[in-house]
């Protein structure tokens, strides 16, 4: 079941709770309760299940409580009680939460509050890992920027001088560093620093 139980002892995991984070909102309908505790629910009054499946009233009263105080956080998808985790040391709800068009979880996460007494403390805990793959895997990717080309010069004051000047506007300036004749498309340089009259200037590289 989703909630602890009483005295904090680990309980079989599941009751898994799956989330859409806002921007990517799952498109199914949201369900509160699995089929089967709503049928439990509608044979059984809470009042009768307080008497004699009190653990099961006090999940149907937590998946209650989370699905009204994530309303305008995350959209409640459903909860889940055949969601399994290899982590025994959660002690509670576990959750999952998914963007849209994403197959896979971008974060994982749930309950552990027993995990303290270890440390000579139990105290309520919630955590979570996300995948970073997945996260980056909803971000468009950038536009490249076309850089500028620089000659290496170590010994020109000069040059060193226009560079730094033009990095620190914002600009991309790559050094042409001996040995990188066979990579030079990879840079992406559509201009490049010439000297003319004295002076280094940018120019397009025709």
């Amino acid at each position: 079941m989703a909630p602890g139980p009483p005295g904090g002892s680990e309980r079989p995991r599941g009751a898994g709770t799956s989330l859409a984070i806002p921007g990517g909102a799952v498109t199914a309908p949201v369900i509160p309760t699995c089929a089967a505790l709503v049928q439990l629910e509608a044979e059984h009054p809470r009042g009768v299940l307080r008497g004699d499946f009190s653990e099961i009233a006090l999940a149907l009263d937590q998946m209650d409580t989370i699905a009204r105080d994530l309303q305008g956080v995350a959209e409640v998808h459903c909860f889940d009680l055949a969601e399994l985790r290899g982590y025994h040391y959660h002690s509670g709800i576990v959750f999952a939460a998914y963007a849209r068009g994403r197959p896979n979880a971008v974060a994982l996460g749930g309950r552990y509050d027993e995990v303290g007494k270890a440390f000579g403390r139990a105290r309520p805990a919630t955590g979570f890992t996300t995948d970073l793959r997945e996260l980056a895997a909803l971000v468009a990717p950038p536009q490249p920027v076309a850089a500028i080309l620089a000659p290496y010069r170590p010994d020109d004051a000069a040059l060193r001088a226009k560079i730094e000047g033009l990095r620190g506007k914002g600009q991309i300036v790559i050094i042409d560093l001996p040995g990188h004749e066979d990579t030079m498309q990879e840079l992406n340089c559509a201009r490049r620093l010439v000297s003319r009259g004295g002076t280094w200037q940018v120019v397009d590289d025709n």
